[in-house]
């Protein structure tokens, strides 16, 4: 005869431990790639809101405040939506972009911004080169300015190259209480 508590099938078997990591790291798979899913598509929307806002030119030159503009050149309102869409994630930046075409050389246009950016005080940072890029940032105080030269890619360009603009002041640090 057999106690009434006792299981016919035998003692229970203990469950590995293994199982256990395997649903953990399940769900943390699962908990990644849904936060990945919610900021691109928060991302996204942003970019769809920035771009559908209207663009004042006069506004934009005016964010950028005293920065020279190299001239020949030509205000480029899709690649300064573009830039716009960048700046807008980084709220805390004080961040001003502007894009602008010329059928003059990168090197020319990073070098006339060396020569006006050092007479102002700026100190030159960085630069590089690619195939397909030319950068130069330059820093006074906690002001930077970078100058990025590429090919022109927008259809309603007519000029050879695009260069953007990109004014960033750091915020003022808060004091204390």
């Amino acid at each position: 005869m057999t106690p009434s508590n006792a299981s016919p099938s035998g003692p229970k078997k203990p469950r590995s431990p293994w199982m256990w990591v395997g649903l953990g790291c399940g769900v943390t798979i699962l908990l990644t790639f849904g936060g990945c899913v919610a900021f691109l598509g928060f991302v996204g929307n942003r970019a769809v809101q920035e771009v559908s806002k209207p663009l004042d030119q006069k506004e934009v030159l005016d964010k950028l405040g005293d920065t020279p503009i190299y001239q020949p050149s030509t205000f480029n309102e899709m690649m300064t939506k573009g830039a716009r869409i960048g700046s807008s994630l980084f709220p805390g930046e004080m961040v001003s972009a502007a894009a602008f075409d010329t059928s003059d050389e990168p090197t020319q246009v990073i070098d006339w911004y060396q020569s006006q950016l050092q007479a102002s005080g700026y100190k030159k940072i960085q630069s590089n080169s690619n195939n397909q890029i030319t950068q130069a940032g330059f820093q006074k105080g906690s002001e930077n300015i970078i100058v990025q030269v590429q090919e022109a890619t927008t259809a309603t360009s007519s000029q050879k190259y695009t260069f953007l603009l990109m004014r960033m002041k750091a915020p003022a640090a808060k004091a204390s209480p």
